[in-house]
């Protein structure tokens, strides 16, 4: 049993098919999936922290639930300060209007440990957490949006 002080990280990466990096990074009983994709013509898209305008941005992004046959919205403001983020918030978007999700307020206390503080080029990758993997697609898809944003 690990003890709540321990962190264990063990570090693994691969090259799949297409261009796609996984690495898989288990820190104290949590399982963090980065995915990084490249562009169309197989490169990595490259930015400086000095090409983001300082600011806040807002996107939402989409993923699709089977259980429940639906799509589902996360809307995602990101604060950016000399191309760090310094504040986040997450919110369950449904017919247009915010809505309370405790599911949700834990997705954001757990996503917030991962990215505030951190360069949003190193944000850009998708990042899952387990136990709320589709989530964080849809986070994942509302971030890029809001880097492409923030691009001076």
């Amino acid at each position: 049993m690990i003890s709540s002080k321990s962190l264990t990280k063990m570090p693994q990466s691969m090259v799949i098919g297409g261009g796609v990096i996984l690495v898989t990074l288990t820190i104290g009983g949590i399982v963090i999936y980065t995915e990084s994709q490249k562009d169309s013509n197989n490169e990595n898209q490259s930015y400086s922290l000095k090409d983001f305008k300082d600011g806040s941005y807002y996107a939402e992004g989409s993923f699709y639930v089977d259980a429940v046959s639906k799509t589902e919205t996360i809307g995602v403001t990101v604060t950016i300060r000399d191309g760090k983020i310094t504040g986040l918030e997450t919110d369950q978007i449904e017919n247009g209007e915010k809505v309370v999700n405790e599911y949700m307020q834990k997705f954001e206390d757990k996503i917030k440990d991962m990215v505030v503080g951190k360069p949003i080029t190193e944000v850009g990758d998708q990042t899952i957490i387990t136990g709320s993997s589709l989530t964080s697609k849809g986070f994942v898809d509302a971030v890029e949006n809001i880097r492409r944003d923030a691009v001076n």
